[in-house]
């Protein structure tokens, strides 16, 4: 039996012949970006669920990077805690060897050298430890009573950590060390008590402050998560499936090279037939 081709048929072959290879140029175009979202005809809703997906992780990254500085931020404070509470130990020693009989007035003036030296640099430390402009011991320096760290993709309270800083003065003045001395017995009985006061105040700031980092570090890992979750979800909708396209590439090609090798053979039939009739 002969194979029977009107003009329609041709007009409809061609027509599906263009069509397989725009389906197969889609399918190209899938492999070589690996999105297959990447075709503006591509499911717009989907489109449009990866954009809010894409927007959502980059907040994340930006508050994984927020809660990283937050950290940062408690270490410098921390380490000049650390510093302020070694200087305070040293403070009790002088204090502590200062009260003992076994030492007279000019033995006492030099341990009082030392004593008001270390407690200048206690309150250099306090007033100037800063991140940034920010001062971190020196809370009647600051305007904002609290800090708060952006550790969320949205405005709302629980995308955000906070602390009160404005209660945190690790100062001399806030010490009431300036008053202290170690010149004589009476004195050094005195400063004792006022130094294990400031020693106590300090572990208080140095507790609230521990207990912030620990939990922007948890807040990290908790981030981390989140971001690999919205990462994989991106990658599921958005991504080629690159073994798919490869066989729809085939079959596109398949029917794009049969139905020219139909259309082919058409034109030489009709050729000969106005051969036979010229």
């Amino acid at each position: 039996m002969s194979l029977k081709l009107d003009g329609i048929s041709s007009l409809r072959i061609a027509n599906e012949v263009n069509r397989q290879r725009e389906d197969y140029g889609k399918e190209l175009i899938k492999i070589s970006s690996g999105n297959r979202l990447s075709s503006l005809g591509a499911n717009p809703a989907d489109r449009a669920r990866v954009s809010r997906m894409r927007a959502h992780s980059a907040s994340l990254k930006m508050s994984q990077r927020n809660a990283e500085d937050g950290k940062s931020m408690i270490q410098v404070a921390e380490g000049s805690l650390n510093e302020q509470s070694s200087i305070l130990t040293r403070l009790r020693e002088l204090a502590i060897q200062s009260a003992s009989g076994t030492y007279g007035d000019e033995e006492r003036s030099y341990l009082d050298m030392e004593f008001q030296h270390l407690t200048e640099e206690l309150d250099r430390i306090g007033k100037t430890t800063k991140w940034g402009e920010r001062d971190l011991l020196n809370a009647s320096m600051n305007s904002e009573q609290q800090t708060s760290f952006q550790v969320g993709a949205s405005s709302s309270e629980h995308s955000q950590i906070s602390y009160d800083s404005g209660n945190i003065n690790s100062t001399s003045d806030n010490y009431n060390l300036y008053k202290l001395s170690v010149s004589d017995q009476g004195d050094a009985y005195e400063s004792i008590e006022t130094i294990d006061e400031a020693m106590s105040e300090l572990s208080g700031f140095r507790a609230q402050l521990g207990a912030i980092q620990s939990r922007l570090e948890r807040r990290g890992y908790s981030l981390d998560n989140e971001i690999v979750a919205t990462e994989e979800g991106i990658s599921r909708i958005a991504d080629t499936d690159y073994a798919q396209s490869a066989s729809k590439m085939m079959k596109h090609k398949l029917s794009m090279y049969s139905g020219t090798s139909i259309l082919a053979d058409l034109n030489s039939q009709e050729s000969y037939i106005l051969k036979l009739i010229g």
